[in-house]
């Protein structure tokens, strides 16, 4: 295979599996929505800061460690594929 369909393959992977957890989380992400167009301090507008703040460490991990982080798993799918099912596990 080449890395092209590779790629294609990998990018359709995590699209479907973002997908699928939009579609099985949907209540709780419009319940999240909604509190946050309420324009007031609730228990959903808390949530969504935190989900936000969350993702700042992640940011500056990828951005000081983004050559060491491809050299490791550019080439790794065995890798990517064990934790697409540890995903898995930990969500069913």
């Amino acid at each position: 295979n080449s890395g092209k369909e590779m790629l294609a393959f990998t990018t359709l992977l995590h699209v479907a599996t973002v997908f699928s957890t939009l579609v099985v989380l949907r209540s709780e992400i419009g319940e999240l929505i909604r509190g946050l167009f309420a324009f007031r301090r609730n228990d959903e507008t808390a949530m969504v800061g935190k989900l936000l703040l969350s993702a700042v460490p992640v940011g500056i991990v990828g951005l000081f460690f983004r050559d060491w982080v491809e050299a490791v798993f550019g080439e790794g799918l065995l890798v990517v594929g064990c934790m697409l099912l540890l995903t898995a596990l930990l969500l069913g």
